[in-house]
């Protein structure tokens, strides 16, 4: 009931935990090496993330309009293998030069070696 201690009562907001406020202070436990950057991928694995993020951007952005193309004008099959391909190691290429860049920037901003 309202007005009632609470006493006894293990639902609501009516009871002993939350009348007597009982309840301790909620602390994450957070340590130093939680707060440090995690480690980069390493030059070889940042190359592979970037070349499967390169082919799916051609797919989706160099494929798909190349074809619409080629269904209204005639496009030889070695211009669409040399725009394709050559955008897959452009974008590839932009891709890792970006997040070596960005990897060098975050070190330098954290201060770590």
């Amino acid at each position: 009931m309202p007005g009632d201690d609470g006493r006894g009562d293990t639902k609501g907001w009516d009871r002993a935990s939350i009348a007597l406020k009982s309840r301790k202070p909620y602390r994450p436990d957070v340590n130093p090496e939680d707060l440090l950057l995690p480690n980069e991928a390493g030059k070889l694995r940042t190359l592979w993330l970037c070349s499967a993020c390169a082919l799916g951007v051609t797919i989706l952005y160099v494929f798909v309009p190349l074809f619409l193309a080629a269904v209204f004008v005639h496009l030889g099959g070695w211009f669409k293998v040399a725009v394709l391909s050559g955008s897959f190691v452009g974008l590839t290429v932009v891709l890792f030069v970006f997040s070596v860049h960005e990897t060098r920037q975050f070190r330098r901003l954290a201060n770590e070696p």
